[in-house]
């Protein structure tokens, strides 16, 4: 596909400074989503930290997705919160010995092709499509993990992008990986501004 493609040749454009084996990523963010408690637990603190918020200044739509949100997973309680912790701390334990090895790892943004702007809110099963395919979007939030993601070019009209992953506190490998992206396929708002610019008369 265009997207395959154009993944295949931006970790060709980054060389050997950039160490990337998504493949091996794939597989650690496989191992853990087999780990339903991570799901919970996140789901969890969506709901205790931002969900005041929405729900004091959110539009009716924002919060009816909440609410799907928080029936995606089985809510923990405190026992149950301690000890998905603890399995975080170990899958980011995991993750940083593969980072050691591997400083940069190039993902998909999304498992699936860019959406519709009011995909997720019009019913509870596309909401639950749109968010497993952001796996490795808030998968890799959830482990506390940097990341960037950069646009690769439009994929029947819409913005198609890749995800960066890097080591923590070391943004400057993930803004230099982009740039570097940037410079081999073009800067997309570039493109969408030049769309937008009406026709010389």
């Amino acid at each position: 596909t265009d997207v395959r493609d154009a993944q295949l040749e931006i970790v060709r454009s980054l060389g050997a400074d950039a160490a990337i084996n998504a493949a091996d990523g794939a597989r650690a963010l496989d191992r853990y989503r087999e780990n339903k408690g991570w799901f919970d637990v996140a789901i969890y603190e969506m709901k205790e930290t931002i969900g005041p918020v929405v729900e004091q200044y959110g539009s009716e739509t924002l919060k009816q997705i909440f609410h799907w949100y928080y029936d995606f997973g089985d809510l923990v309680d405190a026992d149950g919160y301690r000890e998905a912790i603890a399995a975080r701390t170990t899958l980011t334990r995991r993750w940083n010995l593969f980072l050691d090895e591997y400083p940069l790892v190039l993902s998909p943004f999304l498992m699936r092709p860019t959406y519709p702007w009011n995909y997720d809110a019009v019913s509870y099963e596309q909401a639950h499509d749109l968010f497993n395919s952001g796996i490795y979007s808030f998968g890799i939030n959830y482990l506390g993990l940097p990341a960037g993601v950069v646009p690769v070019g439009l994929v029947e009209g819409l913005p198609a992008g890749v995800q960066i992953v890097g080591r923590r506190f070391r943004e400057d490998l993930i803004l230099d990986a982009m740039e570097a992206v940037e410079a081999r396929v073009g800067v997309l708002a570039h493109e969408l501004w030049r769309s937008e610019a009406p026709a010389a008369s």
